[in-house]
């Protein structure tokens, strides 16, 4: 996977390689996805054009291994106030597909999505619930990186609720 937030060069080859021939609709997909994401801070209308385009052509492939990495893709990068609601509930849907498809990788990173879209929803039970999970899960898959995340965020909720000497 291209990490290609502001390159140039690689975003470059990315939408390069939306024009090969031949690719299948979930390569497609990806492609897409991962091209939305890149541009996500730079290009913004293209950006959401991208991901959203990802989105349904997954859904329309059935390929949900597909979906969960358009999801993780559109999910970053994709704050806008005023669709709070849709990115709680794409989050958990991430959350859904993980625990259906019994893969603990995805299911954790919908579950740190859930931790990031309840601070901008305001929903406290729901933060405590994602981030005990997370942690649950993290540690369980030694998934260092998400048992990190899912410890900044309770911290912050410490912060959050004037609860210093616990954050």
């Amino acid at each position: 996977e291209l990490n290609v937030v502001g390159d140039e060069p690689g975003t470059l080859r990315l939408a390069a390689t939306l024009d090969i021939d031949g690719l299948t609709g979930s390569e497609r997909v990806r492609v897409m996805a991962r091209l939305g994401s890149a541009l996500s801070y730079s290009e913004h209308e293209r950006a959401v054009a991208l991901a959203l385009g990802s989105l349904e052509l997954a859904r329309i492939e059935g390929d949900r291994n597909a979906l969960a990495y358009a999801i993780r893709c559109r999910l970053r990068g994709w704050f806008d106030p005023d669709q709070v609601d849709k990115r709680v509930a794409l989050a958990a849907e991430l959350t859904a597909i993980g625990h259906d498809l019994d893969d603990g990788v995805t299911e954790s990173w919908g579950l740190r999505w859930q931790t990031i879209t309840n601070f901008d929803s305001g929903d406290v039970d729901e933060i405590e619930r994602a981030c005990r999970e997370l942690a649950a899960l993290a540690q369980r898959l030694h998934l260092p990186n998400q048992l990190w995340s899912a410890a900044i965020r309770l911290a912050a909720l410490r912060v959050f609720q004037g609860r210093f000497n616990e954050a």
